[in-house]
């Protein structure tokens, strides 16, 4: 994500005058997804705990970006038993969204495969037959839905799930899918809406399953890793089969939609620190800013610089206000190491950062360090 200046780590804490945010710290999330080729490549889900049955409602939705050379039809996800009647699937067909279940397929006029991302979700109401089913492109909902086999009532029955085909053997996807999702009960589209452009914590009423693919090195040596994690407590993982795990294809590779909106609270309380430290451990002081205001972690060892950016990444992961920007700068001896964190319209993080000369510490570092709000 970054890249760590070449300099040695040797310096002394830094004295800083810092005031008021309170911020809990997570590891930092990778933002990733995976990559389907068309081929063989699918996900076996064995067992879908708590998955919406018979005519019951649910929602099904994820991030995908199919390319225009697919016009074939390739499924995202599809559930329940080995028979047509048996069981729930969306995928792309021709590169419109169609949705089969009990012998009807309902297909909608938008087009997917364009090779950009596009948000799909399939909220169904629990009655009405499949046609009932209200279809949202990129929060956007279709109309017009064609269907053939007419509009019968789903009949769902428990079954293993698939992602990237429509049983592990065929309607193979080529594409890219990030951020899998399937809920218990028909969501609105404001609730997609709200919710499309963000991560989930796993634990939202309704959410049976969820499948980020925050996984592996981005088009890098993934062999081995041939587990998909579900975040909620049902555990339903999967199972890579036929990817070759390597690459740009066919394989763990960047996300659309990081979705990671950071949460921070707010507290009303002012601390100072300014005394400067000498030690023989190397260690800096930091101050991350976000919106104008800041708080300073202190004492802290960041034995490198690529530690500290680790740290900055953190805290930009774990706040609870959606901020659009967040500086961080850790003064060391002699020198600034400035990172400045940014988010595109999916909530993904961008980085950039740069080693400066700086005072020394405790002799107007904390005036540079407000000087970082700039960067905001």
């Amino acid at each position: 994500m970054f890249a760590k200046p070449r300099i040695v780590a040797t310096f002394l804490l830094a004295a800083l005058l810092i005031a008021g945010l309170t911020w809990s710290v997570h590891a930092a999330t990778v933002a990733n997804a995976l990559d389907f080729d068309g081929v063989n490549d699918s996900v076996t889900i064995a067992t879908l705990t708590n998955a919406p049955l018979a005519n019951s409602a649910r929602t099904v939705e994820a991030w995908v970006k199919v390319p225009p050379t697919f016009t074939g039809y390739g499924m995202v996800f599809a559930y329940g038993g080995t028979a047509f009647l048996s069981r729930l699937s969306v995928g792309i067909q021709a590169g419109k969204v169609t949705v089969e279940s009990n012998n009807s397929t309902v297909t909608w006029p938008a087009t997917v495969n364009d090779g950009t991302w596009h948000h799909l979700a399939v909220a169904y109401p629990g009655s009405g037959g499949i046609v009932a089913a209200s279809v949202y492109l990129d929060g956007t909902a279709l109309t017009g839905p064609v269907s053939t086999g007419g509009n019968q009532a789903l009949a769902t029955v428990s079954g293993p799930a698939y992602v990237g085909s429509l049983n592990g053997a065929s309607y193979f996807l080529t594409g890219t899918i990030d951020e899998l999702r399937v809920w218990n009960v028909a969501r609105t589209q404001a609730q997609i809406q709200a919710a499309k452009g963000a991560e989930l914590t796993g634990t939202e009423a309704g959410l049976v399953a969820y499948y980020p693919f925050n996984q592996g090195v981005a088009s890098g040596t993934n062999t081995g890793l041939t587990t998909l994690s579900d975040l909620t407590s049902g555990a339903s993982t999967g199972t890579l089969n036929g990817f070759a795990l390597s690459g740009a294809t066919s394989n763990w590779v960047s996300g659309a939609t990081a979705l990671v909106v950071p949460t921070a609270t707010a507290t009303n309380t002012a601390t100072a620190t300014n005394t400067a430290t000498a030690t023989t451990t190397p260690t800096a002081s930091a101050a991350f800013i976000a919106r104008g205001v800041s708080t300073a972690f202190t004492a802290l060892a960041f034995r490198t610089l690529g530690a500290f950016a680790a740290r900055a990444v953190a805290i930009a992961t774990s706040a609870t206000v959606a901020v659009t920007r967040i500086a961080a700068f850790a003064l060391f001896f002699r020198f600034g190491y400035r990172f400045c964190l940014r988010r595109d319209r999916c909530g993904r993080i961008a980085s950039e950062q740069s080693l400066e000369p700086a005072e020394e510490a405790g002799d107007g570092g904390e005036e540079k360090v407000f000087r970082m709000m700039q960067c905001l």
